[in-house]
């Protein structure tokens, strides 16, 4: 049903008894309240369901924490939003590996790889595993001060020629990780 309002009533918005209004646009509209389902939820809407009270709590616990509540509260400053709002939002982001550098990296001791990993709040840690088949060795990048978000591996191996495997994991302030892998020829 689209409603014409009064014009002393610039727009009609929420709901009222059985009816919800919104407006898009100049246009208003009324419709019934949706009714809940009775069909049990997909895994898939389970598992929604259980990210979301997951990251509830997650931000209920950093708004509770003075030290986890200060590290968000510049970026609720900056960006106008409830540091509750960003905490709950960063426990549903997953952080992003964007790029495995391996330019310099020539299979000895010392050489480096470059990973450019991103997260909507902070990346904390971004963990490396180069494999031949087998671990061949694993550890943890430096974080990078060019702000690129680009972290630093130094290689504690040397590697024989052949396939290898570079895994990048990143990981956020609340635990959430994204991984990429590129292969070394």
């Amino acid at each position: 049903m689209i409603l014409e309002l009064h014009p002393s009533i610039k727009a009609m918005r929420g709901k009222t008894g059985q009816w919800i209004y919104k407006k898009v646009g100049n246009t208003t509209y009324a419709a019934d309240k949706p009714k809940a389902s009775t069909k049990p939820p997909t895994t898939d809407q389970q598992e929604a369901r259980d990210r979301f009270v997951l990251a509830t709590n997650y931000a209920k616990a950093v708004v509770a924490d003075p030290q986890s509540k200060a590290l968000y509260e510049p970026a609720s400053g900056a960006l106008g939003k409830p540091v509750f709002a960003l905490a709950r939002k960063d426990a549903l982001t997953r952080p992003r590996v964007m790029d495995i550098d391996l330019s310099a990296y020539n299979r000895q001791t010392g050489d480096t790889i470059a990973i450019r990993a991103v997260d909507d709040f902070e990346v904390t840690a971004v963990e490396v595993t180069i494999r031949n088949g087998q671990v061949l060795e694993s550890g943890t990048a430096v974080k990078s001060n060019d702000g690129l978000g680009r972290w630093i591996y130094t290689a504690t191996t040397n590697a024989a020629s052949g396939e290898l495997t570079v895994e990048a994991v990143a990981t956020d302030r609340p635990g959430n990780k994204g991984t990429k892998t590129e292969v070394l020829q």
